[in-house]
């Protein structure tokens, strides 16, 4: 579904058998999250700490699929963004995210998506400057044009949300 031109959704972008399953991962592997930043510290499961060779094999595939995706979308090759490898990312009751724009100092950052796992948690809402929020269904994908696109998360109510956050730039041949 196409919101504007520069933002998307696609529905059932995950097969629920492995949306359950990197949800159970992550539940029964949160210890070993961490991040460089405290307030992602307990909320990201890095790929380099994930050490079942199925949930890896997993990620990745989403991770290709989403780079095809996008791409194909608008009409660019794309590569991972500072060379980041995908993470789980959990967040639960009474956190969120104030507006922001994805970029960086380089400002090379040019596609920013969003892979969602479940919908049953209250709150958490994606919101962007302009006042559109959105609640997409489980097994979602949204991607947007980074730069420009200030958005947030609103609070989590209730339950959890779980994500997989990843950021491209174009290939420069």
């Amino acid at each position: 579904m196409k919101l504007n031109k520069d933002f998307f959704i696609i529905e059932n972008f995950y097969y629920k058998k492995d949306s359950i399953k990197l949800i159970n991962y992550w539940e029964n592997n949160k210890h070993l999250c961490s991040d460089t930043r405290a307030f992602h510290s307990k909320r990201n499961l890095h790929m380099d700490s994930i050490n079942d060779n199925y949930i890896k094999h997993l990620l990745d595939y989403y991770f290709f699929k989403k780079m095809i995706f996008i791409g194909h979308q608008f009409k660019k090759k794309l590569m991972p963004w500072q060379n980041q490898k995908s993470r789980i990312c959990c967040w639960s009751k009474g956190e969120s995210m104030d507006l922001h724009v994805d970029k960086n100092e380089k400002d090379d950052m040019e596609y920013s998506c969003i892979g969602y796992l479940n919908e049953n948690y209250e709150g958490g809402l994606l919101f962007f400057k302009d006042g559109t929020k959105i609640k997409p269904k489980e097994r979602s994908l949204i991607f947007f044009k980074s730069k420009n696109n200030y958005h947030g998360v609103s609070e989590i109510i209730k339950g959890k949300r779980y994500t997989i956050p990843l950021w491209f730039k174009e290939l420069k041949i």
